[in-house]
This record gives structure tokens, C-alpha cells and sequence, in this order.
């Protein structure tokens, strides 16, 4: 990735000239720990790269990177960065450099042009069915985390969404989403797949991605805060489980749609599950 630092003390989230949330121009992202929010708040098209001092490759700030596209390069001491500097970051091999020479720069934007022609040589496949030498058809699914991605993926000749992360749509919020908020995404998510297999993950929130709008269910167990996510979550907070189970279900009908819960340790969260799910389809069926 080739472009312009501009620093603007764009760690604090609350700043109004982070740069994440409001510089149109091209810029590389500059934080001390990269987290969700500061991807799904910029339009992406202008954010060119991160350079973090910590963003795990299995975090979801880190996976988010990924499906929009954005090179991070992470375990850099920031501080020693400085505004107005100019970056090369090439996340292929963990490379950053600060105010290249000229022939680094014609050696990069050489890379980046050659890069650039490989995906446009790919798209004449994106239409193509996977088949296997065997003959057997092999379903190629998208993970997603909002209908833009969805658009892309589609763009791209997705056969369907294998996992539409819906705890990023929703993240910045002070309150849960209401019933009606979460239908218009998802129906507008089930008529853009146009029947190809959809399946809508309910809230995977807490650790990396906290839910302001869910109770959080910390414990004090010998000193340590152990965070509960998923499922656990989710049966604490049981109204807000149920609408989003509703929206879920009145989405079904635009689409061909399945619904799956993260992180299930026992038997008895998915017989509770089960039990919730039977007592929303059968409250549905009442109101028609």
C-alpha cells in the first residue's frame, strides 16, 4: 500500500479528527491497538493501510482488515512515526518503509501495478462453478460483515454467505438495534443473495468486540475477570436475543436463510437456545 501519513491523534475513538472517521484524503491509519470500530466507521476507500503497535492476526479487527482489503502491519513502535511522513507497507512479508527513496517507491508502485492486473486477469473465472477433478461442485461462500461486503462479495461471484458477522452492523451503538432496524438488514441481505444460502450469525459479542447495548457477564473467579461471549451472552440478555431471533425469522421469507450461534460449550445453552427459538416461532405464528 502506497500513500500519505497524516497523524491527528486518531487513537481516542471520541477525538473528532480521528482520521479513521473523517479524513476524505488517502491516509494509513495510525493506533496503538487496532479494534473494530475504526474499520466499519471508514467508508474504506480512503483508509489505504494501519500500522499498529497491536493487532493480533486472529482478532476481528484483524479479519475485518482482510475481507475490506486493507493491509495492517502491526508490532511497530508508533510513537517514532511523525505526520507528513510517507509509508510503504507491504503486509505480503510484514514490510514497512518510511520515506523511501525514489527507486524503492518506482519498485512498489511497480508491484502494486502488477498486483492490480493479476485480480482484474481473475475476474473472467469469478463466474466459473469450482468443480473438482472427482466432478463434485464445490460451494465457494463468503464471510461477511455488512451489506457493502455482501455486494463485493456477490461482485465476486460468491455462491453464498457462509457467516454474515452481525454483531460489526451494530457495534457503535449505545443501544440495542430495535426489531425493525435488524429486519431491513437482513431482508435487504436475503433479496441481494437472490436465494443462495445466507446464514446470519447471531451477536458474537464481547473480548474484541464489545456490545455497549449488551450487559457484559464479567466474574471475579480468584482475582481474574474472566469475559463471557457468544451464546453465554446472548441467554443473559434474553430480549435482545429474542428480537434479533425474530428479525431473523421474518427475514426467512426474502431468502434462503440459515442461522447459526457462536460459541456453544454445553448441552444445556443449546437446549435453552432451542427453547427460546421455539417460543419466537411460535409467537410469530400467532401474530402471522
Amino acid at each position: 500500500c502506497l500513500s500519505q501519513i497524516d497523524i491527528k491523534n486518531n487513537v481516542n475513538m471520541e477525538n473528532p479528527n480521528n482520521i479513521a472517521l473523517n479524513n476524505d484524503l488517502s491516509h494509513i491509519l495510525i493506533v496503538d491497538k487496532l479494534i473494530p470500530e475504526m474499520l466499519i466507521n471508514d467508508n474504506g476507500k480512503q483508509l489505504k493501510g494501519v500500522i499498529a503497535s497491536i493487532c493480533p492476526d486472529n482478532s476481528h479487527a484483524a479479519i475485518i482488515a482482510r475481507i475490506k482489503n486493507i493491509p495492517v502491519i502491526a508490532g511497530i513502535n508508533v510513537d517514532e512515526l511523525k505526520a507528513n511522513d510517507y509509508a510503504i507497507i507491504d503486509d505480503r512479508d510484514g514490510t514497512l518503509i518510511i520515506n523511501p527513496d525514489e527507486v524503492t517507491r518506482s519498485y512498489y508502485e511497480k508491484r502494486l501495478r502488477d498486483s492490480e492486473k493479476a485480480i482484474k486477469d481473475l475476474i473472467k473465472y469469478k463466474d466459473i462453478a469450482a468443480i473438482a477433478k472427482s466432478g463434485k461442485y464445490i460451494k465457494v461462500c463468503a464471510n461477511v460483515s455488512g451489506l457493502d461486503d455482501i455486494k463485493a462479495a456477490i461482485k465476486n461471484g460468491t455462491d453464498g454467505i457462509g457467516l454474515f458477522r452481525t454483531e460489526i452492523v451494530f457495534m457503535d451503538r449505545e443501544s440495542a438495534p430495535t426489531e425493525e432496524e435488524q429486519l431491513l438488514v437482513y431482508c435487504e441481505a436475503a433479496k441481494l443473495m437472490r436465494n443462495k444460502p445466507l446464514v446470519i450469525r447471531v451477536y458474537d459479542g464481547g473480548m474484541d468486540k464489545p456490545l455497549k447495548f449488551i450487559k457484559s457477564l464479567d466474574k471475579v473467579n480468584s482475582k481474574e475477570i474472566i469475559d463471557e461471549r457468544g451464546i453465554k451472552l446472548l441467554l443473559q440478555n434474553e430480549k435482545i436475543f429474542k428480537a434479533q431471533l425474530r428479525a431473523i425469522y421474518r427475514a426467512a421469507v426474502y431468502g434462503n436463510i440459515s442461522v447459526m450461534f457462536p460459541m456453544v460449550s454445553y448441552k444445556e445453552e443449546l437446549d435453552k437456545t432451542q427453547e427460546i427459538i421455539k417460543n419466537v416461532k411460535g409467537e410469530l405464528e400467532l401474530e402471522n
